[in-house]
């Protein structure tokens, strides 16, 4: 086999090791990108908050009535404003601080909830943690899920929330607030993106010779 033919499996064999090179390393390099977020709206409480005999709830209660909820999709770059928010009443043990597994749903001003969401997080159980009198965060442990149209299809791994409340106002049986969100996640490249990165890489490593 001449040299053309030599280069040309050399070439092959780069270009596979450095496809997964890549696909290994760009799951690393995104981690931490900022998927969704909103700002504390402190005016209105947007969950409330009870408990007793160890058994605590969380319930969110910024439905389609309320206004003035922007759920800033960072990922996408679109902001939209008036969302609200939709979620089955959440328990949680109040000595462990763990919850049962939940679903949180965001959707955009006066559409149906049975449509699909702008964000939903899944989630098989989450952290209930106290910081003081006036705060407390509900944030990821195990099982995070996160999707919607506000997303795409994009594949997301490693997914983590956190809603960290505010502004507590008493209850009978315990406190509503307000509330800030966050979240981000590991986005994983797809296999064609990566493989047209490695043959520009091949060709400019041939050019080069």
């Amino acid at each position: 086999m001449g040299d053309r033919g030599n280069n040309f499996l050399s070439g092959v064999r780069y270009l596979f090791l450095l496809s997964a090179v890549l696909l290994f390393g760009f799951c690393g390099i995104c981690n931490g990108v900022t998927i969704a977020t909103f700002a504390d709206t402190v005016t209105l409480p947007m969950f409330s908050v009870s408990s007793s005999n160890g058994v605590g709830t969380i319930t969110g209660i910024w439905d389609d009535s309320k206004a003035g909820l922007t759920l800033e999709v960072v990922y996408s770059g679109v902001t939209y404003e008036d969302v609200f928010i939709v979620m089955e009443e959440l328990s949680y043990n109040t000595y462990t601080e763990m919850t049962d597994s939940g679903t949180i749903k965001f959707f955009e001003d006066e559409h149906s909830t049975s449509e699909r969401p702008l964000i939903q997080i899944d989630f098989n159980r989450a952290y209930v943690t106290p910081r003081g009198f006036s705060a407390m965060d509900l944030f990821y442990d195990d099982g995070v899920v996160i999707s919607g149209y506000g997303i795409g299809d994009v594949e997301l791994e490693n997914e983590t929330f956190l809603f960290g409340f505010a502004n507590h106002v008493m209850t009978d049986s315990g406190f509503t607030a307000t509330c800030s969100f966050t979240s981000s996640a590991d986005v994983v490249p797809e296999p064609a993106t990566l493989v047209l990165v490695s043959i520009g890489l091949v060709l400019i490593r041939g050019r080069k010779k």
